[in-house]
């Protein structure tokens, strides 16, 4: 399950990380899985989370607890909490904010479901490329599309990973979007991060 020091670290109402903590407990997840099948992990955690229909969960709060749960697999996969920067903004008057920084070299744009949102993170890819400031890689994660129709594990996996492609065709600045739901392109990106963060 998720730990409580990444929780703290997006959410800072200590009640409701006590309470989150609480809720995630109950997952019947090895802590391995963060590791060998990290979009698994997230998956998990994030429907549970959406599932919750008590005070938990508000619309202020998903993009926090999506971006805790990508941070604690990020951990979980060797990368030192050192070298994850999160919330960092380029340039305040243009807000160009990324969510997370890790070894300076990628910048993380998490959204707990894409919609229109994939034209902002080009944009703010793009302008952070052409300032000459910041990361090399910048990626777009995302989560739930369409939560209610996950039931079918494969052709949901199908739709995500078209929906990623589709969204990398649009973009110029990204050099990548992946879903929670389209395993193998999530999973990549946490190792080939991982193995950046280790010196591989």
């Amino acid at each position: 399950m998720i730990s409580r020091e990444s929780l703290q670290r997006f959410i800072k109402d200590q009640d409701v990380v006590n309470a989150l903590y609480g809720m995630f407990d109950t997952l019947p997840l090895a802590d391995v899985i963060a590791q060998r099948r990290p979009a698994r992990f997230v998956a998990a955690h994030y429907v549970k989370y959406l599932k919750n229909t008590g005070i938990l969960r508000c619309a202020s709060r998903n993009g926090l607890v999506f971006e805790a749960l990508v941070y604690e697999v990020l951990v979980r996969n060797t990368v030192s909490v050192a070298c994850i920067d999160i919330h960092v903004d380029f340039n305040p008057k243009k807000r160009l904010e990324v969510d997370m920084v890790v070894c300076d070299e990628y910048a993380l744009m998490c959204k707990s479901s894409v919609r229109e949102r994939w034209a902002q993170w080009d944009r703010t890819a793009i302008l952070i490329k052409r300032g000459g400031m910041g990361p090399k890689y910048f990626y777009g994660v995302h989560g739930v599309e369409q939560h209610k129709d996950i039931s079918n594990g494969k052709e949901y996996q199908r739709l995500n990973v078209a929906l990623c492609t589709k969204v990398q065709k649009q973009t110029v600045g990204l050099d990548g979007v992946v879903s929670i739901f389209a395993d193998a392109l999530f999973n990549d990106l946490i190792w080939k991060i991982a193995k950046c963060a280790n010196g591989e």
